[in-house]
C-alpha cells in the first residue's frame, strides 16, 4: 500500500508537466526513489528440483565486483540452511546410499567464507568479496563448448556425480564405475555443447587411458584419491603425469584453446563419524581427531588419513615447482581447488552415519567414514568449480 501511494503521488506530480518525455522519465525515477524496489529485487536460490526457503540474489557475472581469493574462500564456516526438499535423489549402490526418498524439508549446511558475509552477490564498498552460489544457468553459460574431465577415484566420483545430478542427469548409476572401463561421459546443459567426463584412476597412475589424449578436455581436474602410498611413491607418481600434462597443453595451444588444470586437495575421513551430527568450527580439533589412531577401526588405519594434508602440500609444491622451472615446454595454467580446510570441518554427513554396517547387512567393513552422502557437503566442490570458472572468465576478457 505504501508503494502504491508513492506511485499515485508521483503520477499526480507528473501529470502537471507538459512534455511527454519528461512525464515518462519522472514517473520511473519517482517510483524507484520512493520505494526499496531496487534493493529488494530477489530471486529464490534453486536447485534443479528444490528451492531454498531463504532468499538470495541470483548469481551474475559482475565485472565491478571482487571475487573471493582462494585464501579467503578457505576461511569461513558452515551455516545451516533449509531447502524444500533434496535437490536430487541419486541412484547408487545400496551400501553407498544415505537417502531413500526425497526428504522434505531438507536441513543441511552451506559453506560461507568470512570475507563474504552476505548471501548476495552484490558487493558494497566495505571490502566484502563474492563467493559464487551454485547456479546451473551460469555454469552452462561459462561451460559452453567446453569439455570438463575429472580423473581420480571414488572421491573424485563424488564430485562428478554431484555435478551431473545438479545439471539434471537422473540416470547415472555409480555401480557402473566398477566395470572394466571405468569411464563416464555425459553431454549436459540446454545447448548440448558441454561434456562432462570421468576416468577412474587410483593412486594417480602415470597413464591416463582417456582423460587427456582421447577426451581432449578444456578443463582437467585431478586428485590423488584416498589410496595411501608413501611419500617417495607419491612423488614419483605425481611427477610421472607432468609429461602428459605438457603434451596436453601443447595440443591446446596448437588448437588455440584456453585449457586449465585444477589440482583438488584430498580430504581425509573422520574416525567416529557415526557419532557426528553437525559441522565443526575448529580445524585444529578436527586434525587432532584424525591424528588419534586409537579411534580408528583396524581396516581404516591403512589409509593414513592423518598424513593426507602433508601430501596435499607436497603435491602443490611439486606442481608449482614444475611450472616455475618449465622453460622449453609450456606447463598448463594451474589452479588449486583447496577442499581440505573446508571439508575437514565436516565430520558429519558421512555414509557411515546414515548407513551403518548393520543397516546395509555388511558388518565386515565397519562404518564408512571416508565417503560422503549425496546430496550434501560434496555440493561445495562444484561451487568451487563455478567460482574458478568465473575467475577465468574475468581473466580472458
Amino acid at each position: 500500500m505504501v508503494i502504491l501511494s508513492q506511485v499515485r503521488s508521483c503520477f499526480n506530480k507528473i501529470f502537471d508537466r507538459r512534455k511527454h518525455a519528461c512525464l515518462i522519465l519522472s514517473a520511473l525515477l519517482c517510483f524507484f526513489q520512493g520505494s526499496s524496489f531496487l534493493s529488494s529485487i530477489m530471486t529464490e536460490s534453486t536447485f534443479p528440483d528444490s528451492q531454498v526457503t531463504s532468499k538470495i540474489q541470483k548469481n551474475q557475472i559482475h565485472d565491478n565486483t571482487r571475487l573471493c581469493s582462494q585464501q579467503e574462500i578457505t576461511q569461513g564456516e558452515w551455516l545451516p540452511v533449509t531447502y524444500d526438499q533434496l535437490p536430487y535423489l541419486p541412484i547408487k549402490k545400496s551400501s553407498k546410499q544415505c537417502y531413500t526418498e526425497l526428504v522434505q524439508p531438507w536441513h543441511t549446511y552451506e559453506w560461507q567464507p568470512s570475507a563474504a558475509t552476505k548471501t548476495t552477490t552484490t558487493i558494497d564498498d566495505d571490502g566484502l568479496c563474492e563467493f559464487s552460489k551454485w547456479d546451473q544457468d551460469l555454469f552452462c553459460q561459462l561451460a559452453h563448448n567446453r569439455t570438463i574431465s575429472m580423473v581420480g577415484d571414488s572421491l573424485m566420483l563424488e564430485q562428478f556425480s554431484s555435478l551431473i545430478h545438479m545439471l539434471g542427469i537422473r540416470d547415472f548409476q555409480e555401480a557402473f564405475v566398477y566395470n572394466t572401463s571405468g569411464y563416464f561421459e555425459y553431454t549436459v546443459c540446454p545447448h548440448n555443447t558441454t561434456r562432462i567426463f570421468f576416468e577412474w584412476n587410483n593412486w594417480l597412475r602415470k597413464v591416463f587411458k582417456r582423460g587427456l589424449s582421447v577426451v581432449e578436455p578444456d578443463i582437467l581436474i585431478l586428485n590423488k584419491g584416498a589410496w595411501w602410498t608413501d611419500n617417495s611413491a607419491h612423488r614419483h607418481r605425481v611427477m610421472g603425469v607432468f609429461p602428459q600434462l605438457k603434451e596436453w597443453q601443447t595440443r591446446c595451444q596448437q588448437q588455440e584453446r584456453q585449457c586449465h588444470l585444477i589440482w583438488r586437495t584430498t580430504v581425509p575421513g573422520h574416525p567416529l563419524c557415526q557419532t557426528m551430527t553437525h559441522p565443526s568450527t575448529n580445524i585444529s580439533q578436527m586434525e587432532a581427531l584424525i591424528a588419534n589412531q586409537s579411534l580408528y577401526l583396524e581396516q581404516n588405519l591403512n589409509f593414513n588419513w592423518w598424513q593426507f594434508q602433508s601430501q596435499n602440500k607436497m603435491t602443490i609444491d611439486l606442481f608449482r615447482a614444475e611450472a616455475a622451472n618449465n622453460t622449453k615446454v609450456l606447463f598448463p595454467p594451474l589452479d588449486i581447488m583447496d577442499a581440505y580446510p573446508i571439508l575437514v570441518l565436516r565430520p558429519d554427513d558421512h555414509i557411515g552415519f546414515h548407513n551403518p554396517p548393520h543397516k546395509r547387512g555388511d558388518r565386515r567393513s565397519g562404518f564408512d567414514c571416508m565417503h560422503n552422502c549425496q546430496p550434501g557437503k560434496t555440493l561445495v566442490y562444484n561451487q568451487l568449480l563455478l567460482h574458478q570458472m568465473k575467475e577465468w572468465q574475468r581473466e580472458e576478457k
